[in-house]
């Protein structure tokens, strides 16, 4: 997967952003069978994966879907992008 550039992250809308980070997602798992978060649909949410020690780990609320959040967003594809070495 490539990597977007940050003008294009900046003229992405928020959904447009959801969509790659949940493309990303898919990627990580199908590399490393590992998702780093969580994309609720229904909800209009996106949950952190937080490890609670080296057998158990859950998702925990990290932010809504919406115009506002869209800065932490981009953050999460950061981090998925850094997870996936691109």
């Amino acid at each position: 997967m490539k990597r977007l550039l940050p003008t294009t992250m900046k003229s992405y809308n928020t959904r447009q952003l959801i969509r790659h980070l949940d493309r990303l997602q898919s990627k990580l798992y199908a590399d490393c069978n590992i998702t780093l978060y969580r994309i609720d649909y229904a909800y209009s949410a996106v949950y952190k994966m937080v490890q609670y020690n080296n057998y158990s780990s859950g998702y925990h609320y990290a932010f809504s879907i919406c115009a506002q959040n869209k800065n932490d967003v981009i953050d999460a594809i950061n981090t998925s992008y850094i997870a996936l070495g691109i």
